[in-house]
């Protein structure tokens, strides 16, 4: 039995892993000129036969404009990142956020804001909470 790859059409052993070729080497996937770590991410995604808008949301995470198809899932992973991002939080630069981000989603700054702290606040009493558990009695 053998595996096709919906994409290239290539053929492989079904009784090895798809990131491996016919020879057992394994396929170099490291981010190259041209090639990013979203683009390898939303291709996985596709290969492994995931949702379309989980690929969508891993490739176009970082693009505040995009406005393909399944937008409304890359656009809120951008906006998440980027809230995140501004407060300290993760890796990246901090940027301001377009209002056109907000209106595609439908969202005001405020109200974004607004959930963000809701979160991070959870976040902290939930720590704290977990905190009592792991002192001795």
């Amino acid at each position: 039995m053998r595996y096709v790859d919906s994409v290239t059409g290539a053929t492989f052993p079904a009784d090895i892993p798809r990131w491996q070729s016919d020879d057992g080497n394994g396929v170099d996937l490291e981010p190259g000129p041209g090639i990013t770590r979203e683009q390898i991410g939303a291709w996985l995604m596709r290969h492994w036969d995931m949702p379309e808008e989980l690929s969508s949301a891993l490739r176009f995470q970082h693009d505040p404009s995009y406005a393909g198809d399944s937008a409304a899932f890359p656009n809120l992973v951008c906006l998440a990142v980027s809230l995140l991002r501004n407060r300290g939080i993760g890796a990246g630069p901090q940027n301001e956020i377009p209002d056109e981000l907000f209106d595609a989603l439908g969202l005001t700054r405020e109200k974004a804001e607004d959930a963000v702290n809701k979160v991070l606040s959870a976040e902290v009493a939930l720590r704290e909470l977990a905190a009592q558990f792991q002192q001795p009695h």
